[in-house]
Order: structure tokens, then sequence, then C-alpha cells
């Protein structure tokens, strides 16, 4: 069954798809023997027109806050701040029309990615992130999806087992099932029967675009009355739009746009990541939280996934990411109103550096605030005083110099420290975006001081 409903409690375009009846068979084949095949599927870029603006708009709300002494008219202010910015996924809204038509568009891609590849077919798309947990910001152009592997069909906890790596969020994935290696074997290595993350990612990406290819597909999209796409770039369906499928960082992204009557010439991104749910189990090294403040007793009972990852180097193509999408969206379903309004606070002080900032800081900053406080803790008239101490996870007080480490709140020994220069990502920009934060705490605890 195909359902996005179902969840539990300017650049090259490669040459492959001008060819429309491409078989199963055709896609393994440039799989195996294209080696070259991570340039014909180049990696997409995110569209950084807005942030100039966004910046802007950070610097009048540190203006703002320089004018606000007490922290009662700090807390109406953040109210007021957040439904300002804040996308409502109402009835017969746009945004929800948005959102029900980029479900409807992809669960028609897994249809014709089933009729390619019966492997599939079992599969279904689990909506994750901020589209789908409340807490989008500005405006309906990101969702997120995992591409999780049907149970009947794929890989499931009682075939494989998990080898942990020297990276706390990763393992690898062994297939110990000997049917399922055989109906897998182009993705599974001979000698450790490890299932090739990076390889299979790939395959998934060159069949989604396969799928957008079918004239089935085209002939239901192609003339949508809002949604526009791009199967070839600059075709006259769309002459600003990207090509429609493009592997990313973890998966699949898809660029759609919407003309809309509220929303013009908006460009949408569409995170897919290939997932395998793990249920009666739980990672060695994460945490067994409990969140009494929202009536959680046992986090661990939602499972989680493990998803593929990019492998610039191709240092490592068999390591897999633990994700707990399942657990979070569950807390966030269960936030009061105070609670709620400080996590959409951290999103829209996360806006201006939201390139080098991750999310995953966000969330660990809130749910460790969330394990920590009572249920009196989160009144409506203390949210300043919980934004300034998810804030605290970083800057605990005006003489700190450098920020501190943050801890996951799931995997017990992952963090980020902003001053490890000798860490693989952009530590200097993160460094930087924090201490631009650090103005905007200083005001915070400013007016909370002065009572």
């Amino acid at each position: 069954m195909f359902s996005c409903e179902n969840l539990r409690s300017k650049q090259k375009f490669h040459p492959i798809s001008t060819r429309i009846c491409l078989t199963k068979d055709n896609l393994i084949e440039l799989l195996n023997n294209n080696v070259n095949i991570r340039k014909l599927l180049p990696y997409s870029t995110k569209n950084l027109k807005t942030i100039a603006v966004e910046k802007i708009k950070d610097k009048d709300i540190v203006k703002k806050l320089q004018t606000i002494n007490n922290k009662h008219v700090l807390s109406d202010f953040l109210f007021n701040w957040v439904l300002n910015n804040s996308v409502q996924f109402i009835v017969n809204s746009e945004e929800l029309e948005i959102r029900n038509t980029i479900k409807n568009v992809l669960n028609d891609l897994l249809i014709e990615m089933a009729h390619i590849d019966d492997r599939f077919s079992d599969s279904q798309l689990i909506p994750s992130g901020s589209g789908f947990e409340g807490f989008k910001m500005d405006k309906p152009d990101e969702f997120d999806f995992l591409y999780e592997f049907g149970k009947n069909d794929f890989i499931v906890e009682k075939t494989i087992h998990f080898i942990e790596t020297s990276v706390p969020c990763f393992i690898k994935v062994v297939v110990d099932d000997i049917h399922i290696q055989l109906k897998w074997k182009e993705f599974i290595d001979n000698n450790e029967k490890l299932l090739n993350a990076s390889k299979l990612r790939l395959y998934i990406v060159l069949l989604m675009q396969q799928s957008s290819f079918t004239n089935k597909f085209r002939y239901k999209w192609w003339k949508h009355q809002y949604l526009k796409f791009n199967l070839v770039p600059y075709h006259e369906n769309c002459q600003h739009c990207l090509t429609f499928v493009n592997q990313s960082k973890v998966g699949a992204i898809l660029h759609v746009q919407w003309n809309g009557k509220k929303y013009k010439n908006l460009h949408i991104s569409i995170d897919i990541a290939p997932a395998i749910p793990v249920l009666n189990q739980w990672p060695s090294n994460a945490n067994q939280h409990s969140l009494p403040v929202i009536e959680i007793n046992d986090l661990t009972q939602w499972g989680y996934h493990v998803v593929t990852k990019a492998d610039y180097n191709l240092s490592d193509t068999f390591s897999w990411r633990i994700s707990f999408s399942l657990c979070e969206y569950q807390i966030f379903s269960r936030l009061n109103l105070c609670q709620s309004a400080c996590f959409a606070i951290l999103k829209l002080l996360r806006i201006p550096f939201e390139d080098t900032l991750t999310t995953w800081i966000w969330k660990s900053m809130f749910f460790q605030q969330l394990q920590i406080t009572n249920k009196s803790d989160w009144d409506s008239e203390q949210l300043s005083e919980r934004v300034s101490n998810c804030l605290s996870c970083i800057w605990p007080d005006e003489l700190a110099i450098e920020p501190l480490s943050v801890q996951s709140f799931f995997i017990h020994t992952q963090s980020i420290d902003p001053t490890d220069a000798t860490r693989g990502y952009n530590t200097k920009n993160i460094f930087l975006s924090l201490c631009h934060l650090k103005l905007i705490q200083k005001q915070f605890l400013r007016i909370i001081k002065n009572v």
C-alpha cells in the first residue's frame, strides 16, 4: 500500500533520463558498471537568495530586544513573533493544499517505482521534519520524508544485525538471511554480507528519476494548475526550475515550483531519505529517555530508523546513520503552547545561519530542557526564561568566552564542539554563528534579570 498518511502512533542533466523505457535490469547495469555515476547524478545545491534578507530581519530582532525591559513584555513579543512567522497548515488553506499535493505526487511516484522494480512494492513514505511536526517557519518550501522499505520484501530486523562503527551515530548493516542476500545481491558485499548504503541510495535516486518519465506520471502531473517541475533543464514548462529528481546528502531531493494564489514562484524542495525501520531493539549507545513533563514514560517504544548517507570521499559506502525521527515526532505532538513557542523561537533564531547551524543542535538543546524541567516551568508567562535556558546550553552566562559543546539528546557519546578545529565540518562558521547568538542571549539575560 502506498500512503503518506501511514505514520506510526541550473545543472547538467544526465543522459539516461531521455530513454523512457529503461527497465530494472538497465538501471542495475548502469549502477554497477558506470564508475562516474556520482557525476551523472550531481548533488543538488540549496537556494541561498533569501539569506541576506533573513540576516537583516535578525538584526531587527536584536534592535527590538534592546528596547524591551520587562520579561512579560518580552514573552508577548516572542509569541507574536512566532504567530507572524509560522506556517499554518489549517483546513482550506493554500499551505495545506501544497502539503497534500506534495504527498499525492510522491504517492504516484512510488507506484511507478514499484512497476519498474517490484522489490519496492511494499515500501512507504513516512512524513517527518518541520513540515509535519508543526514547526515550519516563513514559507511551506521544504518537506521531508523517510522512504521506509517494505517489511515483506526487504530488510527487516529478523534478517539482519548491526555492527557499530567508530562514529557514534553510524552503524553497518549485515544481512544474515540467504534469501534476502540473493534477492538484493547487487547491493550486498560478497564477503562480509554488508548492505551498501551508497549503492542503494543511488539506485533509488535513479529509480525515482526513471519513474518520473513514465507516461502515467507525466500525464497526471505535467500540467497541474499550480505545481510545476522540469524533467529536463530549462524546459518551457518551468523555465526557472531545477530538474525534478537529484541526489542529496541522505537520498533523493525533488524540486518543484508552486504558483498559487498566495504563493507565487515558490521553490519547494522535498528530501527523501531511504530508511530501514527498527522497532524491537535500541542502539547500545543511545539513552533510554523518559520525558514526564510531556507524559512520555519510554521513548524507545517508537523505535528508530537507519538511513543512508552521502559518501563524498567514497571512503565508506557501507555506513548507515541512526535516525530518531519518529521519537521526535512523538515529542513534538505532545507539547503545550509555551513549549511549542519556545522551539519555534529557536527555529526562527536559526534562520540566518541554517547552512551552518543544523536543526540537530536546536533539538538537542530543547529536548534537554524538557528533560530537566517540570510542567509548572512551562507556563506561558515563563516563555522568555525557557528560551534563555535553551540558549544557556551554549552560552551559560555573559562572561563565557567560547560556546560550550552541544551534547546529543539520544546518542550519549555524540556531540558538536564549536571550538574543535580538527572536525570535518566548517567549525569556524559554526563558531561565528553561535557568537552572534550570544548577543541575543545577552539581551534575554538583561531583560529577565530586570524584575
